[in-house]
């Protein structure tokens, strides 16, 4: 009887340990993604910046050689 309680204890212990590892993949991959989109999400607000300062300067450009 006490072995078989033992048993039932290891498997328990076994499946929160798989329980616990599953949520930690899952919270890194969350991380990861998370990280991807906020890379994404400054590469294209550097190139949001750079195209509205390359028209900026062409505007200007513009400007002065009407002028």
């Amino acid at each position: 009887m006490n072995d078989s309680h033992e048993t039932t204890t290891n498997k328990a212990l076994v499946a929160v340990v798989v329980v616990v590892e599953v949520v930690v993949i899952v919270v890194v991959i969350i991380v990861v993604v998370v990280e991807v989109v906020v890379v994404v999400v400054v590469v294209v607000v550097v190139v949001v910046v750079v195209v509205v300062t390359v028209i900026a300067v062409l505007v200007v450009v513009v400007l002065v050689v009407l002028v």
